[in-house]
């Protein structure tokens, strides 16, 4: 037991901010930006089930450049200003935004290290 506690000492907490988008007026400010990372869910879709646990450690690594992690659930879609970030056609949605504002949707594995990759290289 002694043992399982130093190592949770060891383990560094994320430098990346995840904010989760909770009701409508929360939606209505959130903007298409570089170094931003977007994954649009649904809270009973079984491939965002799926791939949750996968998720959430890729987001535990520490990634310098990105502002934030922005979680937006299905029934907030709607309440988004911009056509970029409503533009959802299939759940889940992992989406970035390069340096000219084009919007670059994943499409890899759904695991752990291709998540990362993908915040790293996009966001």
């Amino acid at each position: 037991m002694t043992g399982e506690l130093e190592v949770k000492k060891l383990i560094k907490k994320p430098k990346t901010k995840t904010k989760k988008i909770t009701s409508n007026k929360m939606a209505k400010y959130v903007i298409p930006r570089q170094n931003m990372v977007y994954l649009f869910y649904m809270k009973k879709c079984p491939h965002c089930i799926a791939m949750e646990n996968e998720w959430k450690r890729a987001k535990e690594f520490d990634y310098p450049k990105i502002k934030n992690i922005t979680e937006i659930e299905r029934e907030f879609v709607h309440s988004l200003k911009y056509p970029e970030l409503k533009d959802i056609n299939a759940f889940p949605l992992i989406i970035a935004f390069d340096k000219n504002g084009k919007k670059i949707e994943y499409n890899g594995h759904r695991n752990e290290n291709a998540f990362a990759n993908f915040i790293k290289h996009y966001g």
